[in-house]
């Protein structure tokens, strides 16, 4: 006899047996103990970015998560911005990007579920996303020189150097005083 999907207790087993006359006889008493199945939570770290890392606004911030269960599977991880629901994944590699992050501070974490319910929280990683800032191109006038004279009728070319650090230069603009003479949109200026 098989006792089927035991549950958690003491049993006292016995059992007796007949014989053709109808004389019986009682075993020994054996006792056993069922004990509860007791499942180990998952484990779950975020393991980039790293704490503290700083971000350009429009960036895309991805995290990964090493989720493992040591007497099961992992079923989810859920992926948060302080109490914010970013993505649920639910297969490894366990990852979720932000697409073009906006300004702000970051708290991410993330829960891991295994295949039994039980869950853990990861580590908090804080990250800080930045305003894209835009350094302003610098233009100069090479030539003519300052103070350089010229005849009535003659040519004035007007050359010009201009540089933008973190971007490129779309155009630059001639003036004489606040009259718009020209725009040359490539270089040379």
């Amino acid at each position: 006899f098989a006792i089927q999907n035991a549950l958690e207790g003491t049993y006292s087993l016995t059992c007796v047996a007949f014989d053709n006359s109808g004389d019986s006889a009682v075993s020994n008493v054996v006792n056993v103990t069922v004990k509860a199945i007791v499942n180990n939570p998952p484990t779950v770290e975020i393991t980039s970015p790293a704490d503290g890392a700083e971000f350009n606004a429009g960036d895309a911030i991805e995290i990964t998560a090493d989720a493992s269960d040591a007497d099961g599977s992992i079923s989810s991880v859920v992926f948060y911005n302080g109490t914010e629901v970013l993505g649920t994944v639910t297969a490894a590699p366990y990852t979720y990007t932000i697409d073009n992050a906006t300004e702000g501070t970051y708290s991410l974490t993330c829960v891991a579920f295994d295949n039994s319910g039980d869950s853990a929280v990861s580590n908090v990683v804080n990250v800080t996303v930045k305003a894209v800032v835009n350094i302003p191109p610098t233009v100069e006038i090479t030539s003519p020189a300052d103070g350089a004279e010229y005849n009535e009728g003659d040519v004035i070319e007007i050359i010009a150097t201009a540089s933008d650090a973190d971007g490129s230069i779309s155009k630059v603009d001639f003036y004489n005083g606040t009259t718009l003479m020209g725009t040359v949109s490539a270089a040379p200026y």
